[in-house]
């Protein structure tokens, strides 16, 4: 009975032992499987972070690529458009200085060659200044020629006289007019003031009219002047010299229309020069108005409109 008893002891032993047994091992093998799941689920979260950075790096770049294309295509226009300016600026080499950018200038868009071709010359300003400069150009090189402390409205024309001076023929008042005279080589600038400008035929002296400006207090006389200094005529007060002013040929006569004030009538008036002044002054009795176009062999060529152009004697 006893060595039954012992038997009995020793299977239940054996039964809670191998209970034991069995739930540590299933125990065991619960806590590896969490222990998977929470390593999965960490290198899922890495992986989802590592995703969106690189996302996020891929869009920096996108972006800096988009900005970097943008700016590359900004600078291709702008050197298009600088090239259109002239056909001489392409591939050339244009130094970026604080005195010469081209990409800092607004260009009026009139290029005009020399008498030779070998120069161009375009008014140019500079960006956040009032005053225009003169870009100049040739096979060698760029330049500007600054105009500073010369204002004006607007541009009528601009020539060049030769292959060394270069001309602009502003509006300043309404009663006066500008006129700019380039040198070129030197720099040089010369302005004049007054209206009617006209040049002899060897082109080195310049006349025209010093007007008395609509705003002065008291009225004076205008004056026929040149560019040497020299005074010509003076006429009275109420007689107002206009900008249809020409010279003959031979600079043996002037003709002009002038405002009579006294009667409120414009009148043609015929000049004769002689010894660089007005010998004798004479009024014209019903000339046509219009446009004086020029002087030669006694006769004046006036424009009555575009189609019409007659010619008076003098």
């Amino acid at each position: 009975m006893k060595k039954k008893l012992n038997n009995k002891v020793l299977i239940t032993f054996f039964a809670i032992a191998l209970f034991i047994t069995v739930g540590s091992i299933v125990y065991a093998n619960n806590e590896n499987a969490i222990n998977s799941e929470e390593i999965v689920e960490t290198n899922n979260e890495k992986s989802t972070v590592e995703a969106i950075n690189e996302i996020s790096s891929d869009s920096e770049n996108d972006s800096v690529s988009q900005d970097l294309d943008s700016e590359k295509k900004t600078n291709l226009e702008t050197d298009a458009d600088l090239s259109l300016i002239d056909e001489d600026l392409k591939n050339k080499d244009i130094p970026a200085t604080a005195e010469l950018n081209l990409k800092e200038l607004s260009f009026s868009g009139i290029v005009q060659k020399s008498p030779s071709g070998n120069l161009s010359a375009e008014l140019v300003r500079r960006n956040n200044e009032f005053h225009d400069s003169v870009l100049v150009r040739d096979v060698e090189k760029v330049e500007i020629i600054d105009m500073a402390g010369i204002l004006y409205s607007s541009v009528y024309n601009t020539e060049w006289l030769d292959e060394n001076r270069y001309t602009v023929h502003a509006h300043l008042t309404p009663s006066q007019g500008v006129y700019i005279v380039i040198n070129i080589e030197d720099k040089s600038i010369e302005k004049f003031v007054g209206v009617g400008f006209k040049w002899n035929n060897k082109k080195d002296v310049l006349f025209y009219v010093n007007t008395c400006p609509h705003f002065s207090l008291e009225r004076v006389g205008d004056k026929i002047v040149d560019n040497k200094g020299n005074i010509y005529y003076e006429s009275p007060k109420d007689i107002m010299i206009t900008d249809q002013f020409t010279i003959a040929n031979n600079g043996s006569n002037m003709v002009f229309y002038a405002n009579d004030l006294s009667n409120d009538e414009r009148n043609l008036y015929v000049a004769e020069v002689k010894d660089m002044k007005i010998n004798s002054i004479e009024l014209i009795k019903d000339a046509p108005l219009g446009e004086l176009i020029e002087v030669k062999d006694n006769k004046v060529k006036i424009a009555i409109t575009e189609e019409q152009i007659i010619e008076i004697d003098i």
